[in-house]
């Protein structure tokens, strides 16, 4: 089994490095290695799932989540309380894909995916399909 790489993802100014940490026979977990404590350190997840017994299916996921500490203000006689999680973003993408479909029917089906969700390589910032964008960026629903 070949090394398994770091990971760089961006949102097209800052870059995030995501080192193997730890897997099993359907998980692959990446920490980010910068430097973030362990707490607030972004994760990626990948996960593959077999279809229930008899499912002609295979299913996968992409996961990203972020981690946001509590901010901490002033002390009590000096002592400083560990940071604490506030909240969590979390990204995710599933794919479910038959068995006998072909790779080039699945690159087609992620590259969709991605185009609805606007970005491409070169611009971070277009929004190719507004209502999806406003949808998901702004809490904006057409109805």
């Amino acid at each position: 089994m070949p090394a398994i790489s770091n990971i760089t993802l961006t949102d097209g100014t800052t870059p995030i490095t995501f080192a193997h940490s730890s897997h099993d026979a359907n998980n692959l977990l990446m920490i980010d290695n910068a430097g973030s404590t362990s707490e607030s350190s972004p994760r990626l997840l990948l996960s593959r799932f077999n279809g229930k017994r008899g499912s002609p299916n295979r299913k996968y996921r992409v996961k990203l989540t972020f981690a946001y500490l509590e901010t901490v203000s002033g002390s009590l006689d000096g002592y400083v309380a560990p940071p604490k999680i506030a909240y969590t973003n979390i990204a995710q993408a599933d794919f479910t894909f038959n068995k006998r479909a072909s790779s080039p029917q699945c690159q087609s089906a992620k590259s969709y995916l991605m185009s609805s969700l606007g970005n491409n390589s070169t611009d971070f910032t277009v929004a190719a399909n507004p209502l999806i964008h406003n949808a998901i960026i702004n809490d904006q629903f057409p109805y």
